[in-house]
């Protein structure tokens, strides 16, 4: 099983969103399976991806919109195995399928101003590699995965670094203090940004 909940800092509060068995399938309810990926937003909405682990059913994208309290399914989105928002970008890392925009692994950005989706060109460690997780900034775009970290340019999908590493995923990508902090193997590594 799996879920979500939001802890309010300031009062403490917990709200769990999944407690209530789903409700009828006529409504979109918060995920009961397990999240994968958070993607806050400007705005205070909240972008997730939720799956059932090694179900043949895809990771599923799905929208939050606290102000009115309402889930959404986000079927038009690639279906994606991790994202992050950054500015006003949400970016998906995933293996596509075609027909979203190109196929095989890769990067996706969404400009929820215009709507449309973007995608990066393709990255030729990728395609025996994979994406496992997507961090950074509006300036800075990271990606790991099987053996690697990557930064690519967000504007072209050039690759600026590459390093090897020794695992099968990367877990957790995050820029915070002037260092870019990556997770895997049970373990976190920072390295200092240029």
């Amino acid at each position: 099983n799996g879920g979500l909940g939001r802890l309010d800092l300031r009062s403490h509060e917990f709200t769990n969103f999944t407690a209530n068995p789903p409700p009828d399938a006529g409504k979109t309810s918060p995920p009961h399976v397990p999240v994968t990926g958070l993607a806050p937003v400007p705005g205070g909405d909240l972008w997730l991806i939720a799956a059932e682990v090694n179900s043949p059913v895809p990771p599923a994208t799905m929208h939050y919109a606290p102000a009115r309290d309402t889930w959404s399914m986000e079927r038009d989105l690639p279906r994606a195995t991790c994202l992050f928002g950054a500015g006003e970008d949400l970016w998906f890392g995933g293996d596509f399928e075609p027909g979203t925009g190109g196929a095989g692994p890769g990067v996706k950005v969404l400009g929820p101003a215009t709507g449309k989706i973007r995608t990066l060109p393709p990255v030729p460690f990728l395609e025996e590699s994979g994406i496992t997780t997507i961090g950074g900034d509006a300036r800075h775009l990271w990606i790991g995965g099987l053996g690697f970290v990557a930064q690519l340019n967000p504007e072209t999908g050039e690759v600026l670094k590459y390093a090897y590493v020794k695992a099968a995923s990367v877990d957790r990508i995050e820029l915070a203090g002037g260092y870019l902090w990556v997770q895997f193997g049970c373990q976190l590594y920072r390295a200092a940004m240029p």
